[in-house]
Parts: C-alpha cells; structure tokens; sequence
C-alpha cells in the first residue's frame, strides 16, 4: 500500500481552489520547464507568457496553485529582450552561454 496521495486529494485537502476553466491560465508543468531554463527558447517563451499571461492562474491537476508572475519592464524594454532573443535563436544560439560566446567573438 501506498503512502502517496495523488495530487488531486493533496491540493484538495490543502485548500487549493479548483479552476473553474473560465478565462487565460497556464499549466504549471508549462510554467515549470521554462521558468529556469537556459535555453534562449524557452527563455523567449517564458517572456511571452509573462507579457501576455501575467497575473493569470498556474493550473496543476485542476487547481490554481499560483499566478503567472507578470513582467516589471516597459513595452519598449520587452521588445528589446524579444529581439535580442530572436537575433540568438537565428544566429544558431541555443542556450545562454552560446550567445554569450557569439556576442563576445562580435566585438573581437
């Protein structure tokens, strides 16, 4: 016998509301791969859900466990982070350091 209780019946008894599925959330297992990541994709996805999704549930198993944190940068300054994250993405970059090393090998 297990001593495990499935996610459900430990959000539950934790108090964790249900979703109700009305209106924008994201999957907290979404929010979960990229929200350390390296990897300059899902670092421009990340960016894309805190513009777009912030302040919206994080959804587990059909509970809100949290809120998609919202961005503290102006329109202008996500467009740069956008595009700058773009121009490494085209240029071959896959993760922070290769773009690190290709903006270093530019200025030489």
């Amino acid at each position: 016998m297990s001593n495990t209780l499935p996610p459900e019946e430990c959000y539950q008894h934790l108090g964790f509301p249900t979703f109700d599925s009305q209106g924008a959330f994201l999957e907290a297992a979404d929010w979960k791969r990229v929200v350390d990541s390296k990897l300059l994709a899902d670092m421009r996805q990340r960016t894309i859900w805190q513009r777009d999704l912030g302040g919206q549930p994080l959804v587990d198993h059909g509970f809100v466990i949290g809120k998609v944190p919202g961005l503290r940068l102006d329109g202008e300054q996500v467009n740069r982070l956008l595009t700058a994250l773009d121009e490494g993405l085209a240029a071959g970059c896959r993760d922070v350091g290769d773009w690190q090393v290709r903006k270093l090998l530019k200025k030489s």
